[in-house]
């Protein structure tokens, strides 16, 4: 059956899905008509799915290419073992590494490298290998031309080697072992650890400008989490993937705290989850409370230092408080800027020092 409308297809999902126990889905590279983004489509997906309670799971390409060259050379290994999978493409040549675990395969390695058929066979051998010492090499040819598979066999020429002169489409046994992990999960002859095969990127921005901070890279084993801070002098933090720019989303960076605190995580379909947190440093917040028990008579302003942020309590009516015109609990930035004739201080020059970061402190 043929969807132009992938939201009349997500509509008719359970009159297509009657009696299914379990689907597959390789649609991440689908630009969906009714739909914004990719990521909108597949979460439609799955909510769809998920109140059908039909199990399902996410083919990337990548995915179901290397999970058939494993099948069609009948790779067996034992754990720890690992395989290194080469595929020709036109000019260049796409290396997979893969350790067999007692969670499936999981990905050590993936690379590129060009090729012209004229390289020298040992060093570019040694290129493909690196400091690998993989217990199979599987070669196979995505190209039409197939005197790179002719010098490549050549380069790779060993026992372990299995060549294949083209790749074949996925057939029932494929699938029929990606089934059976979706219900089993001890089944995992054939099974590959799931990998990110989205490219988040998070920057924050500050007027006009912006800085990166973080970036998930496609091909890290699933699930994942991360987590990063963000000073609080930037003004927004913004987060989409590189394949789908259009759904960007935007978070206030909070001020009334310490530090902003983000914590990425990814699921094992793919779907992204951001926590926003504001951090107040304990150390801080007890500050004054334990100038007034520590030094029962000591008067003068004293000023709290940590993680580069800086507070002044002032002795007030027999104890220690924050100085509110030093922001309080929250206090300043310690950064300074040389980046004009007159130095720049606290914001202004922490803001300077994201542009010059040579010009200051």
């Amino acid at each position: 059956m043929v969807y132009k409308d992938a939201k009349k297809f997500v509509e008719d999902i359970p009159k297509l899905f009657k009696n299914v126990k379990g689907a597959l889905l390789n649609v991440f590279c689908y630009q969906p008509n009714g739909y914004k983004t990719n990521m909108d489509f597949c979460e439609a997906i799955s909510k769809k799915l998920d109140e059908l309670h039909i199990r399902h799971s996410y083919l990337s390409i990548k995915y179901s290419s290397c999970l058939i060259m494993l099948r069609m050379a009948n790779i067996n290994l034992q754990f720890n073992e690992t395989v290194l999978l080469v595929t020709i493409n036109d000019s260049d040549v796409a290396i997979n590494g893969f350790k067999y675990t007692e969670n499936g395969y999981k990905e050590v390695c993936d690379k590129r490298i060009n090729i012209n058929g004229k390289e020298n066979a040992k060093l570019l051998r040694d290129e493909i290998l690196g400091e690998s010492n993989p217990k199979k090499i599987v070669l196979v040819s995505l190209s039409k031309d197939k005197t790179f598979v002719k010098f490549l066999r050549k380069v790779l020429k060993s026992n372990k080697l299995i060549a294949f002169d083209s790749m074949p489409d996925i057939d029932e046994n494929v699938i029929d072992d990606i089934a059976k992990w979706m219900f089993d999960k001890s089944f995992i002859k054939y099974h590959i650890i799931p990998m990110c095969e989205r490219k988040y990127f998070f920057i924050t921005a500050i007027g006009k400008e912006t800085f990166s901070f973080l970036f998930l890279e496609q091909s890290e084993i699933l699930p994942l989490k991360k987590t990063c801070y963000v000073s609080r002098c930037n003004e927004y933090i913004i987060y989409a993937d590189n394949l789908d720019e259009e759904r960007r989303e935007t978070m206030e960076v909070e001020k009334r705290c310490h530090q902003n605190k983000i914590t990425v995580t990814v699921d094992m379909e793919n779907f992204i989850k951001v926590k926003h947190e504001t951090i107040i440093f304990p150390q801080l917040e007890a500050f004054p409370m334990n100038l007034t028990l520590k030094h029962s008579i000591m008067q003068i302003p004293v000023i709290g230092i940590l993680d580069g942020i800086s507070v002044i309590c002032l002795r007030k009516n027999c104890r220690y408080k924050f100085l509110d015109s030093w922001n309080g609990l929250y206090g300043k930035e310690l950064a300074i800027s040389f980046d004009e004739t007159k130095p720049k201080f606290f914001e202004d020059a922490f803001k300077a020092l994201l542009q010059k970061p040579s010009f200051g402190i």
